[in-house]
């Protein structure tokens, strides 16, 4: 394999041999994720010529982005029913991937269920059911725990061991264990080349950090005790808890490194630090008083309780670097010229120039995000600074600066909180660590509007017939009239659901975005038509919201595409792209959980910043919201961007030709329901019910 230059790449020139392992090193902004796409047909380099002696399969950094289907075996399955290939060799190809990658025992679990690890390993499995010769990995392991990691890369042993070519793009220097060759990238063009032991050799010459497990001294404590946790227990769902009975004490001016497999519930611990989750069992206490969990006391404990989230690009709301910076201090109340000094105290903190003030974050590297999410927090002037996996991502340059930069807040008598998996940063740099162990480890449950895979009547009706029934239930309802019809709609609903398997729970949360439309319509006819038939209106708008949920909740995007795609079929004479419509449609599913779970991370960094967001009226409230509509946008075009990707890389082009490991089949039960639904919808339009 030769590569000759591309975007972000001035000169680059190596060599893969067949069966070969090699690991592609350097900083953030060195090529190095630009040569993988390039590596596996993804992107056209602008110079020079790529050479391969086959197939190439990439498994990028987020798992999230990158998972298509909503149940592990149907996304495997992606890549040879694009192939063309029979429903029986699809099963074969299927079957093989998971048991190469360890998930023979999760392939019909949804994927929401899995740990980053096991998302991971279904991407790796998604790709070797495509019969790739060459495995690229694009930093696949920099946001899984160590156990998940180490999954991970035992993986990739096996899979090299048998024949397969592996080229790994990574920071993490403790991967490079079994690596044949070891390539250093540096400013777009290739600085070093050699094994991994002459690599080890020269790791301080190449600019590399050696890790250093020696342990640090603790610090001696003084008795402030800044929190003490007693009993803290939480749970999303009413029934799975997240955190179970949790006890911890934090000291003023240390440093605390919290450690804890994926899904051990270490970002809801420290979120309950400044009340971002309010209590639920057991008790918060901060400087010896009890913490707040509601009105103004809570927003003067987030002025002293500053929180940085794992990903930057989830707490960026703003233009620029400026205005990112200036929204913790202008709702603690400055302006002017205090306002201008506390966005120079954040810029100092974190070694930033002024000139970053007017660029746009998005537009940042990775580690410029980080640095400037850092001073969004500090320009506040916290207290405590708490950071959520502050490492991850980050090239060794990058890790050694925010390390310093932790360093020297703690030494200041900042107290500093760290949720990270680098062992190196929680024995060397921390003064203590607190491990969150796996008997607390609970699912989180699933999300808004994510389908939820059961064995029930309703999950195994045919796609076109629910869609079918779902257009007539909305056609009924739509002009009725009276309360006696909207209640037997949803008697109906609620023997459906039963059916579905589904807990009512699930229905409810799926439907929390959506109430805001209901709660506008109320008060419209409330103001136009009076208060009964706002109610009715009301009423049945959430009744129609709820069947329309049932669907997707019951079916998955990809069954979904295949019975709109059938149903659309003959509109192909007229030139209509039905196949492309149908899985746009399909993947837009998946967007409906993106965007509840992105709008609260905003709404989260906003509130963590000392924003007001629940106060006021309505009016006010609407308002406070407008600001989060751009990077929501934002988010929609970035995760559509990297699904296509994805997609494009397991060898989507259009339906044309795309087999189904489970070709849609019409059964007794799907004629049923839909007679069933055409007959109740005729009697209800022609009785007016």
């Amino acid at each position: 394999m030769r590569y000759e230059a591309g975007r972000g790449l001035k000169h680059v020139s190596f060599f893969v041999d067949r069966g070969e392992r090699v690991a592609v090193l350097g900083r953030n902004g060195s090529g190095k994720s630009t040569l993988a796409k390039i590596i596996a047909g993804l992107l056209k380099p602008d110079t020079g010529t790529v050479e391969t002696f086959g197939t190439v399969g990439i498994v990028f950094q987020n798992p999230e982005s990158q998972i298509i289907a909503s149940i592990v075996e149907d996304d495997v399955a992606f890549a040879p029913e694009n192939q063309g290939l029979s429903p029986e060799e699809i099963q074969s190809l299927v079957d093989t991937a998971l048991s190469a990658t360890g998930m023979s025992r999760k392939r019909n679990a949804p994927v929401s269920a899995l740990s980053g690890g096991e998302k991971q390993r279904t991407a790796i499995a998604g790709v070797l059911a495509a019969r790739v010769d060459c495995l690229v990995l694009d930093e696949a392991t920099a946001m899984i725990d160590p156990q998940g990691r180490s999954e991970i890369w035992e993986t990739v042993k096996r899979l090299h061991a048998d024949g397969m070519t592996v080229i790994q793009i990574t920071h993490q220097i403790e991967a490079l264990d079994d690596v044949d060759r070891v390539v250093v990238l540096s400013e777009g063009a290739v600085a070093w080349e050699g094994t991994t032991a002459e690599f080890f050799d020269s790791l301080e010459t190449l600019g590399f950090d050696v890790p250093d497990m020696t342990p640090r001294a603790s610090t001696v404590v003084d008795g402030n005790m800044k929190f003490k946790v007693d009993g803290l227990s939480y749970s999303f769902d009413g029934v799975n808890k997240v955190l179970e009975g949790v006890n911890a004490e934090i000291f003023a001016g240390q440093w605390l490194s919290i450690l804890g497999r994926t899904g051990a519930g270490k970002s809801t611990l420290v979120q309950h630090l400044n009340a971002l989750y309010k209590i639920q069992e057991g008790r918060i206490d901060f400087d010896g008083d009890k913490l707040p969990q509601s009105g103004r006391e809570v927003y003067r404990l987030r002025k002293r309780v500053g929180l940085v989230f794992q990903n930057p690009e989830d707490q960026f709301f703003s233009a620029t670097v400026r205005e990112e910076l200036e929204f913790a201090p202008m709702n603690a109340g400055l302006s002017g010229e205090e306002l201008n000094e506390a966005v120079m105290y954040g810029l100092d903190c974190v070694g930033l120039s002024v000139e970053f003030l007017d660029r746009n974050p998005l537009k940042l590297s990775g580690g410029e995000q980080r640095l400037t999410a850092i001073a969004s927090i500090l320009s506040a002037r916290p207290e405590v600074i708490i950071l959520d996996e502050p490492l991850a991502g980050l090239d060794s340059f990058y890790q050694r600066k925010l390390l310093e930069i932790l360093s020297k807040l703690r030494d200041e008598g900042r107290t500093v909180i760290t949720i990270t998996h680098n062992l190196n940063m929680a024995t060397r740099y921390s003064d203590r660590t607190l491990t969150l162990t796996d008997g607390k480890i609970h699912a989180k449950g699933t999300s808004s509007g994510h389908y939820v895979h059961r064995n029930s009547f309703v999950h195994r009706l045919d796609p076109r017939a629910k869609l079918f029934s779902l257009f007539l239930i909305m056609t009924a309802i739509f002009p009725s009239k009276t309360l006696f019809g909207v209640g037997i709609w949803a008697m109906l609903l609620i023997f459906l659901v039963g059916l579905s398997k589904i807990p009512l729970r699930s229905l409810m949360k799926s439907s929390r975005p959506l109430m805001f439309l209901v709660l506008f319509t109320f008060i419209f006819n409330m103001l136009f038509t009076g208060i009964y038939p706002a109610i009715f209106t009301s009423l049945r708008l959430i009744v129609i919201m709820m069947f329309a949920l049932m669907m997707p909740l019951t079916t998955s995007p990809l069954e979904l595409s295949d019975g709109l795609c059938q149903l659309l079929r003959p509109l192909e004479r007229f030139d209509f792209p039905v196949d492309e419509i149908s899985m746009m449609v399909g993947m837009s599913l998946r967007f409906i959980p993106m965007l509840t779970e992105q709008t609260d991370k905003i709404r989260r960094a906003q509130l963590s910043r000392g924003a007001r967001l629940d106060e006021g009226g309505i009016f006010r409230r609407v308002k406070a919201f407008m600001p989060i509509l751009i990077p929501l946008m934002l988010m929609i075009f970035r995760r559509a961007d990297e699904i296509a990707l994805a997609m494009e890389a397991r060898g989507y082009k259009g339906g044309k030709g795309r087999t189904r490991r489970k070709p849609l089949t019409w059964k007794m039960s799907d004629t049923i329901i839909l007679l069933t639904s055409a007959v109740m919808a005729v009697i209800f339009i022609f009785t007016g019910l």
